[in-house]
């Protein structure tokens, strides 16, 4: 409500992207959005090196997520990613 308002824009145009930041311990709050962390993930895991979902390592139920940058954006400029319905 507060990025529309901000912005001028009506607040039924606009929805959340996300990224996970390589900076994880950023210095200053966002200008758009929050940053989140404590997550966990199951059944998969967080790959440090290629910065992906991984498989799980064996024995291994949770994993912690890294920090992710959760910002507001026009449902028009919200971005695509490959994915598979269940």
């Amino acid at each position: 409500q507060n990025y529309a308002r901000k912005c001028t824009i009506p607040i039924d145009t606009l929805c959340f992207d996300f990224e996970m930041p390589k900076e994880q311990q950023p210095k200053e709050k966002p200008s758009n959005g929050v940053y989140t962390y404590g997550l966990f993930l199951e059944g998969c895991k967080w790959d440090w090196t290629t910065w992906e979902l991984n498989e799980s390592d064996p024995k291994v139920l949770f994993v912690p997520v890294p920090m992710i940058h959760i910002r507001p954006c026009k449902k028009v400029e919200l971005r695509e990613f490959p994915c598979y319905e269940c």
